[in-house]
């Protein structure tokens, strides 16, 4: 399963994930599951992960970062700015009225 970070604990190593299957949120406790030198999850984080349900709860473990090819290689606005290069933008100019041009009104009469 998929899902992100919606809410993480780093001190007590705990996390809320929202799922990719839009089914109920799934709580992560698997602390021992995780290196103790790597920092715990933060809010946003994609992450993969097996999911069990325990009494009606959902259960995240053996999570792990997705990691995005392009953030090694881009910055954020490096890759935002590459839809202006491709964009024409094409400039609004009113068009003036005219005592010919119709006086549009609502289907109300106002």
């Amino acid at each position: 399963m998929i899902g992100v970070i919606l809410w993480s604990d780093e001190v007590d190593r705990q996390a809320v994930i929202w799922c990719e299957d839009q089914g109920d949120l799934a709580f992560l406790d698997d602390a021992s599951s995780l290196s103790e030198g790597k920092p715990f999850f933060a809010v946003g984080d994609v992450v993969r992960f097996d999911l069990y349900v325990e009494a009606n709860l959902r259960r995240a473990h053996n999570a792990t970062i997705l990691e995005d090819d392009t953030a090694q290689t881009q910055t954020a606005p490096q890759r935002l700015d590459t839809s202006q290069a491709s964009a024409k933008i094409i400039p609004f100019r009113p068009v003036p009225e005219t005592p010919t041009t119709p006086n549009k009104r609502n289907v109300q009469g106002a």
